[in-house]
């Protein structure tokens, strides 16, 4: 009788592992789902996005850097804040031939913490300029 237990546990545990196995491909699956609904979508347009530089003697060590999500401003050396950005408005045209943005960008809270306006020209080397903001930011070649 021993010999047919042995027989009859061998036989169902093939099926048992079948079924472990299932149910784990299962919930890993859900997991990298539920990962991947949680990535904020991009609210940043392609063409802001990148890090961009001045020769403008009074910030020609700064930098501001605009990811789909973020933006970062270098204020020299190492120093700089990240934050998030809200939203991206397209306002009416700014200065001759560009385009103008307006960008939300959240404190640590969540919470607006300021709006920038950006205008934006498309051309070989794309260049952005800041209302208030004397000179031209050119974006670096990756």
């Amino acid at each position: 009788m021993s010999n047919r237990r042995i027989r009859k546990r061998t036989e169902e545990q093939p099926k048992l592992w079948a079924v472990v196995l299932l149910v784990a491909l299962a919930l890993g699956a859900s997991v990298g789902a539920i990962q991947k609904s949680q990535v904020p979508p991009p609210v940043v347009p392609e063409a802001l996005q990148g890090r961009w530089t001045t020769r403008e003697p009074s910030h020609s060590d700064r930098y501001i850097e605009i990811g789909p999500t973020t933006i970062a401003h270098g204020t020299g050396g190492l120093l700089g804040t990240i934050r998030a950005v809200r939203q991206v408005t397209q306002l009416p045209p700014g200065r001759r031939g560009y385009i103008r943005f307006e960008v939300e960008i959240m404190d640590d809270e969540g919470i607006i913490a300021s709006t920038v306006e950006l205008d934006y020209r498309d051309g070989i080397v794309p260049t952005l300029a800041l209302p208030n903001v004397a000179g031209y930011w050119r974006r670096e070649r990756s």
